[in-house]
């Protein structure tokens, strides 16, 4: 008598089309069950992807829920998150507990920065529309009643969780602790610093400068003589972005330490993306690195579709100043990029001058 057929039996390309339908939860889950399932995830989730979202409810518990929700809404395997607290929220709740709820839903292995910042970029998770929130509630300059109110629904505060997968690519956290920033042996502790990135690098990618890093932050005496050192000791190819002046936690092992102390808390950290070697990326999927400036993403674009270029443009990151948030043309920082790719996804942070 024959053995009775199991899912143990199906063939790839069936078990391909069974797994491609399932629910994010469930695909999740399924990606867990055995190596060869997980072999199967991995060539459905083959093109990298952003997933962001922003909520502006008023208890940060509802908020991490609603944007964990949404960002996991679709199938994604987070590979990093950046998180940003805004406003209000960084005064009335700590940051430390904003990190410590998205850690429990993404888990601790998934690098995390949560930082404090004056505003966040986002589409809000309940209306879908796209919004520049920052501080700037309280303005005395403003006198139109219309543009007050604008400005006081942008300033109520809120999350923005931006999570994403890079196939062909590994994310590790490095990091530079106040006391060794501080201390007297601050130039040597900076240089390890560096040569941790180096090392980091050099043993995925088999070069000692990783595409891109992006550092944050506080505003400490010696910090940026550390990002001049890092800028100089990387390679002209190497992608360097971040934020500067304002408060973040990155350190999973403090949430579950209560030995923990505060003089070990991080000065910088830096998000740092190397290219795995035995896992080259697809030409036709790799990140293009393009300038936030309206006319380049234009140009980019239609020399793009002219030539028959096929890389995508799968989301993007700001990094801006609130200074430059003009209240009276709404998402001025965001619009050069939604303007030229409106579906693709964008997340990001209103920080310091």
């Amino acid at each position: 008598m024959a053995s009775p057929t199991t899912i143990d039996h199906l063939g790839m390309d069936l078990l391909h089309n069974i797994l491609a339908r399932l629910s994010s939860i469930d695909f999740a889950s399924a990606d867990c069950v055995s190596r060869s399932w997980n072999h199967v995830c991995g060539r459905i989730l083959c093109r990298p992807k952003l997933s962001s979202a922003c909520s502006f409810n008023q208890s940060l518990q509802v908020a991490v829920e609603e944007v964990v929700n949404k960002v996991l809404s679709e199938r994604i395997r987070p590979h990093f998150a950046i998180a940003s607290v805004g406003t209000r929220f960084h005064i009335k709740f700590n940051i430390e507990e904003a990190h410590k709820l998205i850690t429990a839903k993404l888990g601790s292995k998934v690098p995390l920065i949560t930082n404090c910042s004056p505003g966040i970029i986002g589409r809000d998770v309940n209306s879908g529309e796209f919004k520049e929130a920052s501080r700037a509630y309280g303005d005395t300059s403003i006198t139109d009643e219309f543009d007050r109110s604008l400005v006081q629904e942008r300033a109520k505060g809120g999350i923005m969780l931006t999570v994403g997968f890079l196939p062909g690519l590994k994310v590790k956290l490095i990091k530079l602790a106040k006391e060794d920033l501080t201390s007297q042996d601050a130039r040597a502790y900076s240089k390890k610093f560096i040569n941790d990135i180096r090392e980091f690098s050099a043993s995925i990618s088999g070069c000692q400068s990783p595409a891109a890093i992006m550092m944050f932050s506080e505003p400490l005496q010696g910090v940026i003589d550390v990002m001049e050192k890092v800028d100089h000791a990387m390679s002209p190819e190497t992608v360097i972005v971040g934020d500067y002046g304002y408060r973040f936690h990155s350190d999973t092992e403090s949430l579950n330490n209560i030995t923990a102390t505060k003089e070990r808390v991080s000065a910088v950290v830096a998000l740092v993306f190397v290219m795995d070697r035995t896992k080259p990326l697809d030409p036709a999927t790799a990140l293009s690195s393009i300038a936030n400036v309206s006319n380049h993403l234009r140009s980019f674009k239609q020399e793009r579709t002219a030539a028959g270029d096929k890389r995508e443009v799968f989301g993007g990151f700001i990094f801006t100043s609130y200074d430059r948030s003009d209240f009276r043309k709404p998402n001025v920082n965001s619009s050069p990029f939604l303007d030229n790719f409106p579906s693709a996804t964008l997340g990001g942070i209103l920080g310091g001058p």
